[in-house]
Parts: structure tokens; C-alpha cells; sequence
């Protein structure tokens, strides 16, 4: 990259000067001072002079202030005219000499006696860097040499940083104020950023991001360049085919930059300091909006005159064209006094004040007006005209009224930043104007930094002391300043400790701020460190940990599990213990630790039975009972048990109350597994039960998703399809993880239901994509295990067997995972494990009083397994007993694939009786997989019958539901029954062709054209055309397509 794009004006500028030396005979030299931030390549400048000289017969001598050396006398001068001084003699005051030593005056005269005799025989450029940090008797050189420039052939340039504390030296002031040229360099325009970024990236780039860039570094050379620099370092390549965008370019952070920045920081004066960590701990408030500077073309602008001398003074462009040099001095009780910085750089609503004497002291006598800010024509200088102090204590009044407006912050400190640093509104904007003039903030009303790294550096710079408790003065300042609670919620998250009671209060506001954003994860931090920071036990504990634990439920749920069951240990109270314990969803307790269920269990029994409560007790009793029936604790006869309870509600169960309508639905889901009602009776039950809830994501840390699994076993779909979509939105709408993965549960046994096969697993791998798998019990992923075997999708059942925690320790339930490895081994043809598999899980159903074969049709699985392994009688007796539970549970579903089970084991005529009461009893189901197996099964049936027209019909309507329900092996299986049948059917109606319209017929099934067979027959086309229309009507097809197939059959010779 060239450091210098875009800085030719300058140059041009420079080498004027350099002319102006070189050609004149008897002096023509000047003083330019090259100004600016950190970064806008001062230096770069300088280096780019020697050549310029050297062509020009010009001798070049440098030097380079440092902040170590600063308090070295002659320290910049000695490196300045090291290569002179071996003329000079004996007398040459060594570096680290006293810089106010009597024989300083002396040897002043001599030194510059010496650059006189050398500029005769040769012009000299004097370049010095880092004029901030020159030793004061250099300074005092300087400035004399810089009295006698005119006489001599001597171009002396210097780079001075400007906002840096080295700025406010007098000797500095003294010296600058004899610039011929005041350069200040300012920051890219957006243009210069493209060229710039193109030169770094080798391509050229458009304006979108062009302007992406500068507004995320202002355009600073040193910052932008370092950005990509490490941007193209940590992506190689990746900007090969794309543009970087500002998000790629502040999202970056250059370590070297942000050491360097750091250390230019830390130099700073206190205030600025404190200012610079206070912006940085607080964040970045956004900007206003405000209007784009016009761009300009060329590279300096004439901004105005200083008043002090007369000279030109130059400025690059920038947003704003305002003062550009803002120095004065200021009298101090009556001698000459020290210089401040005046005004606020870039900002034109503010003048450069000529001097602001100090409080409590006259106007300074011999006090000096220094270079006076220029481009305002408003600007007055106060206390007087040039060349005079300001007026004591008025000035300084005027100056921080001044001030004041600019910033427009209140005078009772309510910037944020200001009351965390302790200044007032002056010391305020005086430390925005020093970070600004280093090149620190962006442009703006609003003080915020140029990159996220010059915050990077300021927290770098800080010691973890010092951090911590200027991050406890923030939040504290923000919560008791009625600041968005969550301003202060982050500076508390990077404490190590606080045991106040405001830190928790500003936690738990900052969480139910997050909430209302819909951002659980940032609430769950923020009351987490509340936990942090607050004692160990304790009523108010409990609290919080239930607090947390609620919102931890959406995504991280063995988390709340372990904070609801610790907040349980800290209550006394039973009935409190009662409503917390009523909030732990249930699908939780179906496999959490038997501590954990002793303590539920225990907290239920202290408050007593609901029948003997009121109010919020029963309320809580009512759900308690709800979550251990669930859990099963009792063992297998619970069920029962419920059931019986069940009925003792009478035939409408009261549902007023949200509790009650939980322990109705754990009853009632109870009584449908050990089948002791009816579909007819819980169908309406559960309808009742559904209306009075809103589809809301937070249904699944209830019992409601039970109220799923039983309407699908009824058979009765058309309610809880919508409901469960809603919730479905919503709880992704809101981020919710563990809604929308147990939602995504439900839809995918609803999917399941209806025979669709491709929605539910596209359902079952969303919830396993959710981590489902990381904490969801096997039993509450039932619909996904029944998916995967049902869709044959070997995936998503490895998966499943790999990801999901291990059965739970209550060994009377059923495992799942056994029906995962008995379909497995099915497929693989692997019958005699299968079968185990099968056997295995249905006894322990039938131990656990689970018998609704709607439920798991494991007695269909293993009657066919029994079948095809030869054991006819085994078979029969099975499904016999499944055909009567289906009939005594009675949805449409389960007795058809009941009928199918026994007809495919029956054969005959009496099978075919039964297959096509099957399918007589499925087409009142929603359950098109269970349609297309009974159509697929029939139509074979039929077919090995000779009874081929309505097996056509069967198997072509199997492959319709195969290819709609996503079962294509069933497709498959239908389609080559088919293509059987076409095939008998097709030698026949071959055989009923003329000898004419068959061998038209072979050859258009070849792909021969209607005119080439006419011309290879010697017959007219329209002949051709007739014959093709009889053999279609003959072979019953419908176009010359479905020849292709029949072409074979075509082209044999007839008998």
C-alpha cells in the first residue's frame, strides 16, 4: 500500500517549500508543522521528503522526539545535528545536559551559527518527528532557529501528534506559533478508503464498501490498514469472491494495534484517562443519525490565516470545516503562565479561545497570545485582541459556558461516562476534544470510539484492580441513574463479586428486561451472577433460584431441574416448596434422580391431599399429584389406579382451574394406556380439555402434551393439528428452544397419524437438531423413536440410540430403544432378534398395564415376525388379542390394521375377506400409511387370486399413498405388482393387433417418426396415424409414450 494516498496536496506543499529553499540565494526558509492523530501517516510524510531533497541538492538531518528522553536536554537536538557538530568543537552541550543551564543562551548562538555556515555551502531540511515529545531546550533551539528561517537556507518540518499531553508544552506553543504551514492531516475521505482498500485487496471495491469501511474506522490509515491486514490473515481467501462488509471490519481486533493504542492511552492525563475507560466500560451509545460530509476531490483546503503571524495555515478535509488549531496561553498571577488547549477542535459551533486566565489571579502580565483558531469568522478572542491575556476569571467562565453548549450536556452531570470519570461538563468536553484530535472518536455529537479496539486497549490498559471496581462505580451509577437496567446488569456480569443488595435488584430488572426482548439466554446470565453474588441459603436464595430456574426451562431444562430441586432444600415452608415444585415440568420428573422424586413425593405428601385443601394450596396439591401420577412412581398398577380415579370424577370432570385440568389430563392418559375407557369416551373429554387452554409454547412444561398422544390413538386429529401449530410459531417466534423441540414432538406423531412419513421426520430431526437428545427422556421422545421406525430411516435411529440418555431406572416401563433395535434387525433381515426385540418390550407394556394396542401395535410386529419364521399358531394367537383390544378401544385406525394383521396371516378367501375389511374400516382413518400397506397387501393378494382388475385398482392406488406418504418402498413394491399385470395384460392385447398395427406399433415404440414409417411401410401418413389410434384402444394406453415400454413385446413375431 502507498502510505501517502491521497496526501499529494501536501507533498506539493512541502516541496514548495523545499524550492523555495533550494533556489534562493539568500535564504527562503520556513517552518512547517505537520499535524494530526494517531495514524494519519505524519511520519509517512516525513520519510518522503529525503528523496524529494536529495534531488534537489538538499541535505537532510533528522531527529525524533520520545517520551523517554523528553526530560533529556538537547536530546532531539543532538540527533538533529549530530552529523554538524564534529565543527562545533569542544564547547557542544552534551544530550542530558540541564535544559535551563547558563550556558544554554551561549550555546544556542553557536549551534545556530553552525547551521548558518552549513546552509551557505548547501541547503539544509530539518526534519524532526514526534515534536510532542522534544526536551524543552531543544524546543527553545527551535524556536530560535525558526525566528531566523527567512535569512536562511534551512526548511525545517515537524510532525507533532496532536492530543497528546507533550501538546501543551510553552516551548511547543512558542514554536509553532512561527509556522509559515500548518498542516493537519485529517482522515480518509470515502473515496481515498476506496482506493485504499483496493490496493490492500488487490481488486477494486465498490462504494457500499467503501463506505462500510470508513464508517467503521474513520477513515484512519494506521486502523484501517491493520484491520485488513489481520481481517485477510485470520479468513485467507475469503474475500477472493466478497467485499468485506463493517461488520467483517468491526469485528476484527489487531493485536498490535490495540498494544500500541494502549500504551498512547495510558500516557494520557488523568481526566482524559478516566474518560477514555469510562466510554470503554460503559459501551459505545449508538450515534445519531447525522448528515454525510460532502466529499471533496482535492487534498487541502485554505481553512483560514493565522492571526498570530500571518501565515497560511492549510487543513485535508473533513466533516467538519472548523478551527484547526486551538493553542493559546494563558496568564497566571502575574507572570508569564502555562499553556491549555482552548476550544474543541472539529466542532464549528465552538471557537479557539485566545488564553483563559486562571481563577483568583489577574490578567498575566507579558502573557502571549498563541495561533488562534481559524475557519470560524464568528471566533473572538476573549479578554481582548491578540497579543493580550485573558481577563482572570471571566474568561474561564466564558470558556465552560462555551463548552457547555457545544456538548450540550446538563450541567448536573447526567452523561453516564462524565459522572463514572468525575468530570464536569468542562473537564467533559475537554477530554472529548483531546481523544478526538488523537484521532480516538468517531465524528459526532455523540462521544464514541473510531473501533471497538481502542476499547479493546483502554480495558488492556487496565489493571484487574482497577477494572473491577471502576465496572462496580458503573453499575451502580446506571442502576441508581435510571439507566436501562441491562447497562448495568453488564458491568456487574464482569465482577468477581458484590454482595449489595442493589447489584441483585439491578440483575433481576436486567433479566426481565431480556425476557421482554425475548432474549431468555441473556436473562439466565444475568440472574445467574445474581446467584454469584448472593448468600448461600436463605428464603431470598429460593427465590432466585426459582426465578432462574423458570426461564432456564426453555432451553436449558436440566439446569432449572437442578436449581427448582435446590431451591426446594432452602424452603421450610411446605406449601411454598408445593408451588415450586409445581413448576417443574413434568417431562422432567419422567427420568430425573430418585432424590429428586423423594423430595416432590415428600413435599406432596407434607402439604396433604387436594380433596382437604382450598385456594393456592389445592391449586398446588392438584399439580403435584399430576406430575407423580405422571412420573409413575407408584409402579405398574398406577395406572390403574388413575383410571379408577378418573371415573370417580363422574362423567364431566370439573376443568375450572388449570391445575385440575392438568391432573384430568394425566388421568385420563392414564386410563387410555391401560385402555379402561374408550376412544369414544376420551375423545370428547380431551376436546373439552384442549378448548380451555391456548396454544402457548409453555404447554409442554405441563401435562398437556399428553393430551396429543391420546387424541392420536382415538383417531381424532382435526383439533389438535391447529393448536399444536400455533404453539409451534410462537415458541419460535420467542426462541424458545425446549417448546419448540417438544412441539416439534407433537407434530411429529401428528404427522405420524396421518401417514406422513416425510413431515415427520422432517418434524423428528428439527427436535433432535434442538439437542432434544441432550436432555428429553426416551419416553418423552416416544414420536420421534416411532418416526424413525416407521420412515425406516436408519439416520435418524443411530441418532437416536447415540444421543439419548439411557432408559430411566424404573425397569416396569417399556424401553424404547428395544423397539429401535428390534426394527433394526428387521430390516437387516435378522428375524429371530427381531422377534426377541418384540417379545421383550411388549411383556414389560403388559407388566406396566400399558395395553391400548393404539399405542405401540407391537403384538401386529411379532405375530408377522412369528409368521414368516413358520410358527403359524403364534401368529394367530397374537393377533387375535390385539383384534379384540382394537375393538374394545375402537378408533378406526386400530382395528383396521388389526383386520390386516390376521388377514395377511389367514390366506384365502377368508383373508382376502379381511383385507378388504380393512381397508373398508381405514378409509374412515386419517392414517394414509396404514391405508397404503392394507391397499398394498390387498392388491398382491388379489393378484396371486387371478383377480387382476381389482388388484390393478388396489395397487395403483398403494403407489399414490406410497409416494404421498413418503414410503417409497411401498411405491416400489405396488409399482412392480403392476408392471406384472401389465405385462399379462399386454400379451393379450398385443396378440389382438393386426399383423399392420403391430409393426407400426414396434416401430413408433423405437421413437420412429409417423413419416418414416410411413415411407419404410410405403403408406400415407394419415394411414399411419389411423393405425397407431387402433393399436392405443386395443393395448388401452393412452399416446405413443407409453409404447416405449411394450416394445419388446412389439417386436416379437406374432404365433
Amino acid at each position: 500500500m502507498n502510505p501517502l494516498l491521497h496526501r499529494q496536496q501536501e507533498l506539493d506543499l512541502l516541496t514548495a517549500a523545499l524550492d523555495a529553499t533550494g533556489d534562493g540565494a539568500a535564504g527562503g526558509g520556513s517552518l512547517t508543522v505537520v499535524s494530526g492523530g494517531i495514524g494519519l501517516g505524519k511520519t509517512a510524510l516525513l520519510r518522503a521528503l529525503p528523496e524529494l531533497a536529495e534531488r534537489r541538492g538538499i541535505r537532510v538531518l533528522t531527529a525524533s522526539g520520545a517520551p523517554q528522553e523528553q526530560a533529556l536536554g538537547f536530546g532531539v537536538l543532538s540527533q538533529l545535528l549530530a552529523p554538524l557538530l564534529p565543527a562545533a568543537g569542544s564547547t557542544v552541550i552534551a544530550p542530558g545536559h540541564p535544559a535551563d543551564s547558563p550556558a544554554g543562551s551561549g550555546q544556542d548562538a553557536e549551534l545556530l551559527a553552525l547551521v548558518a555556515e552549513h546552509a551557505e555551502h548547501k541547503p539544509l531540511l530539518l526534519l524532526v518527528d514526534d515534536l510532542q515529545w522534544a526536551d524543552a531546550a531543544s524546543l527553545r533551539w527551535l524556536a530560535r532557529l525558526a525566528g531566523r528561517l527567512p535569512r536562511l537556507r534551512v526548511t525545517l518540518v515537524a510532525a507533532l501528534r496532536e492530543g497528546d499531553p507533550g501538546e501543551e508544552a510553552p516551548g511547543l506553543h512558542h514554536l509553532t506559533g512561527r509556522a509559515v504551514c500548518l498542516l493537519r492531516l485529517r482522515p480518509l475521505s470515502i473515496g481515498a478508503t476506496a482506493d485504499l482498500v483496493g490496493a490492500r485487496l488487490g481488486r477494486p471495491v465498490d462504494r457500499a464498501c467503501a463506505r462500510a469501511c470508513h464508517e467503521a474506522t474513520g477513515g484512519n490509515p494506521l486502523l484501517l490498514t491493520a484491520t485488513l491486514d489481520a481481517l485477510t490473515a485470520a479468513r485467507p481467501g475469503a474475500y477472493e469472491e466478497r467485499l468485506p462488509d463493517a461488520q467483517d471490519i468491526r469485528g476484527i481486533r489487531p493485536d498490535a494495534l490495540r498494544e500500541r493504542l494502549a500504551v498512547v492511552l495510558r500516557g494520557q492525563r488523568p481526566p482524559v484517562w478516566r474518560f477514555a475507560s469510562a466510554l470503554a466500560l460503559l459501551g459505545e451509545p449508538p450515534a445519531p443519525t447525522e448528515p454525510t460530509a460532502p466529499e471533496t476531490t482535492d487534498g487541502t483546503d485554505v481553512t483560514g490565516t493565522n492571526r498570530a503571524t500571518g501565515h497560511t495555515v492549510y487543513a485535508t478535509p473533513t466533516a467538519h470545516d472548523a478551527a484547526t488549531w486551538h493553542t493559546g496561553v494563558a496568564g497566571q498571577a502575574g507572570h508569564a503562565g502555562h499553556v491549555g488547549h482552548v476550544g474543541v477542535d472539529g466542532h464549528p459551533e465552538v471557537a479557539g479561545h485566545a488564553g483563559v486566565a486562571c481563577p483568583g489571579g489577574p490578567a498575566g502580565a507579558g502573557g502571549s497570545v498563541c495561533p488562534r483558531a481559524v475557519g470560524d469568522p464568528a471566533a473572538t478572542v476573549y479578554g481582548g485582541t491578540a497579543g493580550a491575556a485573558c481577563a482572570g476569571a471571566d474568561g474561564e467562565t466564558a470558556y465552560a459556558a462555551d463548552l457547555l453548549a457545544c456538548w450540550d450536556v446538563e450541567a448536573s452531570g447526567e452523561d453516564p461516562a462524565a459522572r463514572l470519570a468525575g468530570l464536569d461538563a468542562v473537564g467533559r468536553a475537554e477530554a472529548v476534544r483531546v481523544l478526538r484530535r488523537l484521532g480516538l472518536l468517531a465524528e459526532g455529537a455523540v462521544p464514541r470510539f473510531v473501533h471497538p479496539v481502542v476499547a479493546d486497549a483502554v480495558e488492556e490498559a487496565m489493571s484487574p484492580a482497577e477494572a473491577e471496581a471502576a465496572r462496580l462505580r458503573a453499575a451502580l451509577l446506571l442502576h441508581q441513574g435510571g439507566h436501562p437496567a441491562e447497562r448495568a446488569a453488564a458491568q456487574l456480569l464482569a465482577v468477581s463479586s458484590c454482595g449489595e443488595p442493589w447489584a441483585q435488584e439491578a440483575l433481576r430488572a436486567a433479566a426481565t428486561a431480556a425476557l421482554r426482548r425475548t432474549d431468555p439466554e441473556a436473562a439466565v446470565r444475568y440472574l445467574r451472577r445474581a446467584l454469584l453474588l448472593s448468600p448461600p441459603d436463605g428464603a431470598a436464595r429460593a427465590d432466585l433460584l426459582v426465578e432462574l430456574a423458570t426461564i432456564e426451562r426453555d432451553f436449558a431444562p436440566r439446569a432449572a431441574l437442578r436449581h427448582f430441586t435446590q431451591a426446594l432444600l432452602l424452603l421450610p415452608d411446605p406449601a411454598r416448596r408445593a408451588r415450586v415444585a409445581g413448576r417443574i415440568p413434568p417431562f422432567l420428573l419422567a427420568d430425573c434422580p430418585p432424590a429428586t422424586l423423594d423430595t416432590v413425593a415428600g413435599t406432596a405428601a407434607a402439604l396433604g391431599d387436594p380433596a382437604d385443601l382450598t385456594g393456592a394450596d389445592r391449586q398446588s396439591a392438584l399439580r403435584l399429584e399430576a406430575r407423580l401420577r405422571h412420573a409413575a412412581v407408584a409402579g405398574p398398577a398406577e395406572l390403574d389406579d388413575s383410571a379408577a380415579r378418573l371415573r370417580a370424577l363422574g362423567p364431566v370432570p370439573p376443568l375450572d382451574s388449570a391445575a385440575g385440568r392438568e391432573r384430568v389430563t394425566v388421568l385420563l392418559h392414564a386410563a387410555v394406556l391401560a385402555q379402561r375407557v374408550t376412544a369414544a369416551q376420551a375423545v370428547p373429554l380431551a376436546e373439552r380439555l384442549l378448548q380451555h387452554e391456548p396454544a402457548a409454547p409453555g404447554h409442554v412444561h405441563t401435562a398437556l402434551p399428553l393430551l396429543t398422544d391420546v387424541l392420536v390413538a382415538a383417531d381424532s386429529l382435526a383439533s389438535i393439528g391447529p393448536w399444536l401449530h400455533t404453539a409451534h410459531d410462537r415458541a419460535r417466534r420467542d426462541r424458545a428452544t425446549v417448546p419448540r423441540a417438544l412441539t416439534a414432538v407433537e407434530l411429529a406423531h401428528l404427522a405420524l397419524a396421518r401417514g406422513d412419513l416425510a413431515l415427520a421426520r422432517d418434524h423428528a430431526t428439527e427436535a433432535l437438531d434442538l439437542g432434544a437428545t441432550d436432555w428429553a427422556a426416551p419416553r418423552a421422545l416416544a414420536a420421534v423413536f416411532l418416526a424413525a421406525l416407521e420412515a425406516r430411516d436408519t439416520t435418524l435411529c443411530e441418532r437416536l440410540l447415540s444421543g439419548s440418555p439411557p432408559d430411566p431406572a424404573l425397569g416396569h416401563l417399556p424401553s424404547l430403544r428395544l423397539l429401535v433395535r428390534g426394527c433394526a434387525a428387521a430390516l437387516r433381515h435378522d428375524l429371530p432378534t427381531a422377534l426377541d426385540c418384540y417379545l421383550d418390550w411388549g411383556r414389560t407394556a403388559e407388566r406396566a398395564h400399558w395395553r391400548n394396542p393404539a399405542v405401540a401395535p407391537w403384538r401386529s410386529w411379532a405375530s408377522a415376525l412369528h409368521y414368516r419364521m413358520g410358527r403359524p399358531g403364534q401368529a394367530h394367537d397374537l393377533m387375535d388379542e390385539e383384534y379384540e383390544r382394537a375393538v374394545a378401544w375402537g378408533s378406526p385406525v386400530a382395528i383396521g390394521r388389526a383386520l390386516r394383521g390376521r388377514g395377511a396371516i389367514t390366506g384365502g378367501e377368508r383373508g382376502l375377506a379381511l383385507l378388504r375389511d380393512s381397508a373398508a374400516t381405514l378409509e374412515r382413518s386419517a392414517h394414509l400409511l396404514e391405508q397404503a400397506r392394507t391397499s398394498l397387501l390387498l392388491g398382491r393378494w388379489l393378484l396371486t387370486a387371478g383377480q387382476e382388475a381389482e388388484a390393478e385398482h388396489r395397487l395403483t392406488h398403494a403407489r399414490e399413498q406410497g409416494l404421498r406418504c413418503g414410503a417409497p418402498w411401498i411405491a416400489d413394491r405396488a409399482g412392480r405388482a403392476l408392471h406384472t399385470i401389465a405385462g399379462r395384460q399386454g400379451a393379450d392385447a398385443v396378440a389382438a393387433l393386426t399383423r399392420t398395427e403391430r409393426r407400426v406399433a414396434a416401430l413408433a415404440a423405437r421413437g420412429t417418426s409417423n413419416r418414416a414409417i410411413a415411407e419404410r411401410l410405403e403408406v400415407s401418413a394419415r394411414a399411419v396415424e389411423k393405425h397407431l389410434t387402433h393399436a392405443y384402444r386395443k393395448l388401452r394406453i393412452d399416446g405413443r409414450a407409453e409404447l416405449a415400454p411394450m416394445a419388446q413385446l412389439l417386436s416379437q413375431e406374432s404365433p
